[in-house]
């Protein structure tokens, strides 16, 4: 799944489309719940070392996802533990690396947590 693919997904399936909240960072997206503004999904492009990979920058997408489900979907090869993010509650997804199913359930799981958030 390619950059594009993903926010023309998350607009279809949750009506959100990206914000950059970050002034001096134009490639951080976030993907917010309406009405409360959190997040359940941030966009980054990140050096593959931060993954132990070689490469080019990757297409990652931090998504929310319940501890008790993390290890099933952590691979340490498309899926791996948060960068930048806590790593207890949210998955680091490389775009170009994961399934599209899996990105798609992830991110399902991702916003249905952060819906449920007060």
């Amino acid at each position: 799944m390619k950059k594009k693919q993903f926010e023309k997904h998350v607009l279809s399936v949750y009506g959100v489309m990206p914000d950059k909240p970050f002034e001096e960072d134009f490639t951080t997206e976030v993907f917010r719940i309406k009405g409360s503004k959190k997040w359940f999904a941030i966009y980054m492009s990140v050096p593959p070392e931060k993954f132990g990979l070689s490469g080019d920058k990757e297409d990652v997408v931090n998504l929310k996802c319940p501890p008790e489900l993390s290890a099933d979907f952590i691979d340490n090869v498309s899926v791996f533990p948060a960068y930048h993010m806590n790593k207890i509650h949210w998955v680091s997804v490389l775009l170009s690396r994961a399934d599209e199913e899996k990105t798609k359930l992830l991110t399902d799981i991702s916003y249905n947590a952060v819906s449920k958030t007060k």
